[in-house]
């Protein structure tokens, strides 16, 4: 069950920084990661050609 404070709104004369540096830096991680998938994408495709799987 995820419980989320609402009772009262985000103040943004003093946002919640470390949330926020959080958030940008998973989302900065994820997208590097995602940089080098095509190789391995190829590589996929190509297995389950070979394979007769489809």
């Amino acid at each position: 069950m995820l419980i989320l404070p609402l009772h009262k709104k985000i103040d943004w004369k003093d946002p919640p920084l470390v949330t926020l540096l959080l958030l940008a830096l998973n989302i900065m991680l994820f997208m590097l990661l995602q940089l080098d998938d095509d190789k391995e994408l190829v590589e996929a495709m190509d297995y389950y050609q070979v394979s007769g799987l489809y």
